[in-house]
């Protein structure tokens, strides 16, 4: 954008977009990104090795947060939590991978 003579004022990003934003802000270095990037998913194997009965998992839900909390309640099969409200009808929610595909 800056190429194009184009000034950015404010970036926002979620989970790995966050790395993007802030190089986009000019916080990190493109380097630092790939470091960050690494890091991150290294973590995610790290999790896994100490912990491989943990079955995780996460979906984008579109609906509406009174639906989606009654869903949730309503689960039989392990347990899930809203874990980003992205928008008044758009979520992330993360939970047992039992529930999620529930």
């Amino acid at each position: 954008l800056r190429s194009w003579g184009l000034d950015i004022t404010a970036v926002v990003g979620h989970s790995s977009g966050e790395i993007a934003a802030g190089y986009a802000a000019g916080i990190l270095s493109a380097a630092t990104c790939i470091k960050v990037a690494y890091h991150r998913g290294m973590a995610t194997v790290d999790m896994k090795e100490r912990f491989p009965s943990l079955k995780g998992s996460m979906i984008a839900v579109g609906c509406s947060e009174a639906l989606l909390q009654t869903l949730l309640a309503s689960l039989t099969c392990g347990s899930a939590a809203i874990a980003c409200k992205n928008s008044a009808s758009s979520f992330t929610v993360s939970g047992d991978r039992s529930a999620i595909e529930e």
